[in-house]
Protein backbone atom coordinates (compact mmCIF):
# COMPACT_ATOMS: atom_id res chain seq x y z
CA UNK A 1 0.00 0.00 0.00
CA UNK A 2 0.82 3.97 -0.58
CA UNK A 3 -0.21 6.88 0.69
CA UNK A 4 -2.12 9.45 -2.41
CA UNK A 5 0.21 12.46 -3.01
CA UNK A 6 1.41 11.98 -6.58
CA UNK A 7 0.01 10.38 -9.38
CA UNK A 8 -1.88 6.70 -9.11
CA UNK A 9 0.77 5.12 -11.54
CA UNK A 10 3.45 6.09 -9.70
CA UNK A 11 2.18 4.83 -6.32
CA UNK A 12 0.99 1.30 -8.28
CA UNK A 13 4.47 1.16 -9.53
CA UNK A 14 5.94 2.03 -6.24
CA UNK A 15 3.61 -0.27 -4.47
CA UNK A 16 4.25 -3.31 -6.76
CA UNK A 17 8.30 -3.14 -6.64
CA UNK A 18 7.61 -2.99 -2.61
CA UNK A 19 5.78 -6.23 -2.65
CA UNK A 20 8.11 -7.62 -5.10
CA UNK A 21 11.32 -7.14 -2.71
CA UNK A 22 9.05 -8.68 0.28
CA UNK A 23 8.51 -11.45 -1.98
CA UNK A 24 11.85 -12.22 -3.18
CA UNK A 25 12.52 -11.78 0.42
CA UNK A 26 10.53 -14.54 1.62
CA UNK A 27 11.68 -16.85 -0.92
CA UNK A 28 15.16 -16.54 -0.06
CA UNK A 29 13.94 -17.81 3.35
CA UNK A 30 12.62 -20.60 2.00
CA UNK A 31 9.27 -19.91 1.87
CA UNK A 32 6.23 -20.38 -1.03
CA UNK A 33 4.67 -17.57 -2.76
CA UNK A 34 1.29 -18.08 -3.69
CA UNK A 35 0.04 -14.70 -5.24
CA UNK A 36 1.63 -11.26 -4.80
CA UNK A 37 -0.47 -7.76 -4.90
CA UNK A 38 0.20 -4.08 -5.52
CA UNK A 39 -2.40 -1.83 -4.23
CA UNK A 40 -1.00 1.41 -4.30
CA UNK A 41 -3.55 3.86 -2.97
CA UNK A 42 -6.52 1.94 -2.61
CA UNK A 43 -7.91 0.46 0.52
CA UNK A 44 -5.63 2.43 2.86
CA UNK A 45 -5.14 1.47 6.65
CA UNK A 46 -5.80 5.20 7.89
CA UNK A 47 -6.76 8.46 6.45
CA UNK A 48 -4.56 10.12 4.12
CA UNK A 49 -5.60 13.56 5.40
CA UNK A 50 -2.71 13.93 7.96
CA UNK A 51 1.75 12.58 7.94
CA UNK A 52 0.73 10.04 10.60
CA UNK A 53 -1.86 8.60 8.51
CA UNK A 54 0.33 8.30 5.39
CA UNK A 55 2.81 6.88 7.32
CA UNK A 56 0.72 4.34 8.58
CA UNK A 57 -0.26 3.49 4.68
CA UNK A 58 3.27 3.02 3.76
CA UNK A 59 3.03 -0.74 4.27
CA UNK A 60 3.35 -4.10 2.94
CA UNK A 61 1.16 -6.57 4.02
CA UNK A 62 1.57 -10.57 4.24
CA UNK A 63 -0.78 -13.59 5.09
CA UNK A 64 0.27 -16.81 5.87
CA UNK A 65 -1.64 -19.63 4.50
CA UNK A 66 -0.81 -23.10 6.20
Amino acid sequence: YTHSNMSEEYYINLSNRRVNLMARIVQDAGKCIVDVRGFGECHPTASNATSDGRALNRCVKIHRIR
